[in-house]
């Protein structure tokens, strides 16, 4: 994920800008924009205030670029497979609908490595936009949350052949993709209820198998 974010934040081609959304990923993460301060937030990053100014105008107007960003980062993960959507939608190849579905679950469950240290912060910022119901989740919501459930559910009704269908396949969608979500946004108290002290490849392959199985079993019947 990280790399996805390097690529991204490559685009603005100022080293100072990057700074800035790279310290107002985390900061806005960790803390709600409403307790940031600008000032704050420019010592962080290491620059002056009349830089973050420049850049971005307001408080406001930052936090909408994070938001844009994380927006572009899925975007930009979820390519390949919406690619192999538009296939399989057309084929209506029911083993391929299960497959993509599995792997777009696996690909929602990050271990802790060097590559995923921005992830925690992306998770805990549509975490807490989905309770306040701003102009950022209003963002998520559209360009997000609402084609992911529809692709997902559009799966469903393909891979079980109609079976599960309308309604209830959204709502499966949502059962599926919220059951991996788990693994990243209650993930300190995932370690500690399966005795683990850590959530490397190793664990991560875990969960991702035991979803498989799951998916196979709602999905193959």
């Amino acid at each position: 994920m990280d790399s996805i974010l390097d690529s991204i934040l490559s685009q603005y081609k100022s080293d100072t800008a990057e700074k800035i959304l790279r310290t107002a990923l985390k900061m806005f993460a960790v803390a709600t924009p409403a307790a940031v301060r600008m000032r704050d937030l420019a010592r962080e990053a290491g620059v002056n205030l009349a830089a973050v100014n420049y850049h971005f105008r307001t408080k406001d107007a930052l936090y909408m670029e994070v938001a844009n960003i994380i927006v572009r980062l899925f975007q930009i993960q979820y390519e390949p497979y919406i690619k192999r959507f538009d296939e399989i939608k057309a084929s209506k190849d029911s083993d391929k609908a299960i497959e993509l579905i599995k792997d777009v679950l696996s690909s929602r469950i990050r271990c802790e490595s060097k590559d995923n240290k921005y992830s925690r912060y992306i998770v805990l910022i549509l975490m807490r936009e989905e309770l306040c119901n701003g102009a950022p989740f209003n963002l998520f919501l559209r360009k997000l949350f609402i084609p992911r459930t529809r692709i997902t559910a559009e799966l469903i009704e393909i891979a079980t052949k109609g079976r599960i269908s309308g309604e209830k396949a959204r709502i499966s969608a949502k059962i599926l993709l919220g059951q991996t979500h788990l693994f990243n946004s209650a993930r300190t108290g995932v370690k500690i209820d399966l005795e683990w002290k850590t959530f490397g490849e190793r664990e991560a392959e875990k969960v991702k198998s035991i979803n498989s199985e799951f998916v196979d079993k709602i999905l193959r019947q």
